[in-house]
């Protein structure tokens, strides 16, 4: 492969995990804001309230939602919330490692790895995955791209 090539997937796959970290930066987002809104409710609610089954008023809104309604649905959006930032959290811990191996294989001047770590979106996870892998210099699959002198047969 020609050093063209190489830089052309190296930047392919730095956009990919810049995109992947700012979904991630929005599902973590809207995470807490929900979990901050819920929180609100949730301590405005006192137990009178609680014993009558009354509404919950919702802030911002000035809606009028049933207690118990509200006390079952909620803690299971909160946990569906959850498992997506789960999920976008190895989705893009899986594209860093992805980028950082390919730079590990590409690469072993220490100067240029780091400025090509210092292109990635700045999301603490990214940063934290791409650290992880540079230390400990592994790809979980063969990058035979960014090993051009590597083959199929050597692995």
């Amino acid at each position: 492969m020609t050093t063209e090539e190489i830089q052309g997937r190296l930047d392919r796959l730095r956009e990919s995990a810049n995109d992947s970290a700012r979904t991630f930066r929005t599902a973590y987002t809207f995470y807490l804001v929900v979990a901050l809104y819920v929180l609100v409710i949730v301590s405005s609610t006192d137990h009178e309230l609680l014993f009558r089954a009354g509404d919950v008023q919702m802030p911002i809104v000035n809606v009028g939602v049933p207690v118990v309604w509200f006390f079952v649905v909620v803690p299971w959006l909160l946990v569906l919330q959850h498992f997506n930032l789960l999920i976008q959290a190895t989705f893009l811990a899986d594209k860093v490692s992805q980028y950082t191996s390919a730079i590990v294989g590409q690469t072993r001047a220490p100067k240029k790895r780091t400025e090509a770590l210092g292109l990635l979106y700045p999301a603490p996870l990214a940063h934290k995955v791409a650290a992880f892998v540079m230390r400990t210099n592994s790809c979980r699959k063969p990058c035979y791209w960014a090993h051009p002198q590597s083959t199929k047969s050597s692995m």
